[in-house]
């Protein structure tokens, strides 16, 4: 029987490479402890550090393909994630499955080589947070998130083609700016490759102020075909979330 694939997985290791997908929104380690109370497949729609750095270190020195299709998640577990594969001692081609968007994008960028298929996506925005507290703690946490956009736009600028100003990254960041594969690789180092495929989601977030009709449209496909026991695994996920909120 095939392996069902993922969202965070390793496929066709040989001695010298690998492909790596991360096809899912991305955690904190610290849900690990949450994950084990149920079964592996409720959790398969997330990516958390700690298992990138596991299977990183198993594939040191192999050059990689990273498959990408993902919302974002937590900054600083995709920052992590992203260092990470920036330490990689192999080479690393990063290919954008369905989209990119938010912290998802800087673990695209952090790859030696970005490839987007003509019919995917890209998405640059400002890092949000949550915060409890009097207004000296709203304007550390409002402190922070500028700080973390400030090294997000670091990470863009890095990877964007010549002449393309900080402030025309900045801008972007700030309009919460989707761009298709051909619009990404006017702004970025990105190759477009052409590709008639259909679109497939991987999480269901519509948590974004200019989603694409396309993303948009994707999205409510795959959640008209889910089958019952899917339902019922994000169900369990969003139970442990509201009681990680009380």
């Amino acid at each position: 029987m095939k392996k069902k694939l993922t969202c965070f997985d390793v496929r066709n290791e040989s001695a010298k490479s690998a492909d790596v997908y991360i096809h899912g929104d991305v955690l904190d380690d610290d849900w690990k402890a949450w994950m084990s109370v149920y079964d592996g497949e409720t959790f398969a729609g997330y990516v958390l550090p700690v298992d990138v750095r596991e299977k990183l270190e198993s594939l040191k020195g192999k050059d990689l393909t990273i498959y990408i299709n993902s919302d974002g998640g937590s900054v600083p577990a995709g920052i992590t994630i992203a260092n990470m594969i920036k330490r990689h001692d192999g080479h690393t081609v990063g290919v954008v499955d369905g989209w990119a968007a938010s912290i998802a994008s800087v673990i695209f960028m952090a790859c030696d080589e970005r490839r987007m298929p003509s019919n995917t996506f890209l998405m640059i925005h400002k890092p949000s947070a949550m915060a409890l507290g009097d207004a000296d703690d709203m304007l550390r946490v409002a402190t922070m998130l500028d700080t973390v956009q400030e090294g997000i736009e670091q990470a863009y600028l890095e990877r964007a083609r010549e002449g393309v100003t900080p402030k025309a990254i900045h801008d972007a960041v700030e309009a919460e700016t989707w761009y298709t594969a051909a619009e990404a690789a006017e702004m970025f180092d990105i190759t477009v490759e052409e590709s008639d495929a259909r679109l497939v989601a991987c999480s269901k977030s519509m948590n974004f102020k200019a989603m694409p009709a396309a993303v948009r449209a994707a999205k409510t496909a795959d959640a008209a075909t889910e089958g019952a026991e899917e339902l019922e695994n994000r169900k369990r996920r969003l139970a442990i979330e509201l009681e990680l909120l009380k």
